[in-house]
């Protein structure tokens, strides 16, 4: 690949490496760090403006915007995180797994290895959180409806029979996304 209009050849490798350790720690929407990364590479008048990406550069570019959905999602059904300021709660999984989704299906990738760790790690969320909660050792801190949570739980592929007994009694009335 060669810079436009200016004949210089570049290290796309470099620089494609470059873009995917941005996109791995990107933040809440890791799709829109891969369009800052491509203007970035392609027509930015500071970038190399390079004529192209090859394919599959573009494919692991993706694929770190994947990668970082996963984490992302799977951080808020996290007990240990649950204190930690990166928290932001079941209502912000269940938010960025429908934002994965949406680039699954734009992108063509297939979404079942995050929908089955997702799976896992809700359910072992909620049992920890119904154990701490009926136990006296913490309030809740599921912030999404009971009906927003089973919702999400049936995406998932899990019964809604498998969900902790008492769980909806925890749930608050009103999500935090609500309006």
């Amino acid at each position: 690949m060669k810079r436009r209009d200016k004949g210089i050849s570049e290290d796309v490798d470099a620089l494609v490496e470059d873009e995917l350790l941005m996109l791995r720690h990107s933040g809440e929407i890791p799709e829109i760090a891969l369009h800052q990364s491509l203007y970035y590479l392609l027509e930015d008048p500071e970038g190399p403006q390079l004529d192209g990406i090859p394919e599959d550069a573009l494919r692991r570019m993706k694929r770190a915007v994947f990668d970082r959905y996963r984490v992302i999602v799977l951080r808020d059904m996290k007990p240990e995180n649950r204190d930690l300021s990166l928290y932001r709660g079941v209502a912000r999984s269940i938010m960025n797994y429908s934002r994965l989704e949406r680039f699954c299906q734009l992108e063509e990738m297939d979404i079942s290895e995050v929908r089955a760790d997702a799976a896992q790690f809700l359910k072992k969320f909620l049992e920890n959180e119904i154990e701490d909660v009926r136990s006296g050792r913490r309030e809740s801190c599921i912030n999404c409806t009971y009906s927003d949570l089973r919702a999400f739980a049936e995406k998932l592929g899990v019964d809604p029979e498998e969900l902790p007994d008492g769980i909806e009694t925890i749930c608050p009335e009103k999500g935090v996304y609500d309006a």
